[in-house]
């Protein structure tokens, strides 16, 4: 199977586990709030298990070279927007429970909380649909590694903070947690022994 049919399937698949779950919401909790919220977890799960796939893909390559690991790294620009899209559906359901449902959610929105989740989403959508050779002309290798550096970390951040909040209501977070500090360890290691020309996200 060449490149592109592979990319294909990547985004048929995550189009098909957002249906699954749009599916699985309104079976769970029909087409009220707790549909809504379901749909909200569901998708928030989804990004997630991407943004770990996408953030370990150039560390495995490194430690541990084979066909598997290159081939995770080279789809690691269309997982990225998987994550993206993704991210755009769980946003839209966050908005729509806004609106329809505005207590008790906007009664625990802070304008920190928006600013720091509105600027994981634009650095998310930047990282996802900029081509890398127009960042890398118009900031220089050095400056989009550092720029990339910075932003996964800030998206981590947001991650891990959203699911330490929901240990206590929700058993899965911790599973979730555990997934992040992998990828945070792995991407970490591999980011400070990286040169700054790499052909890696």
């Amino acid at each position: 199977m060449n490149s592109r049919k592979i990319e294909s399937a990547i985004y048929f698949a995550n189009g098909l586990a957002l249906m699954a779950s749009m599916l699985i919401s309104f079976f769970f909790g029909g087409l009220g709030e707790a549909g809504l919220r379901t749909f909200i977890r569901l998708t928030a799960w989804q990004a997630t298990l991407l943004f770990v796939a996408v953030s370990v893909g150039a560390p495995l390559e490194s430690r541990a070279p084979n066909g598997w690991t290159r081939l995770l790294d080279s789809l690691s620009p269309v997982l990225l927007k998987a994550t993206a899209l993704s991210m755009l559906a769980h946003l839209s359901a966050l908005v729509f429970l806004a609106l329809a449902f505005p207590e008790p959610f906007r009664s625990t929105l802070t304008p920190l909380a928006l600013a720091a989740g509105g600027l994981a989403y634009t650095l998310l959508m930047m990282f996802a649909f900029t081509p890398k050779h127009v960042a890398v002309h118009a900031l220089g290798p050095l400056a989009w590694r550092r720029t990339q550096a910075v932003g996964f970390g800030f998206i981590w951040i947001i991650f891990v903070r959203t699911y330490f909040s929901r240990t206590a209501e929700d058993p899965t977070a911790i599973f979730f947690l555990v997934l992040l500090g992998f990828s945070a360890f792995f991407r970490g290691t591999w980011a400070f022994r990286t040169q700054p020309g790499s052909n890696s996200l």
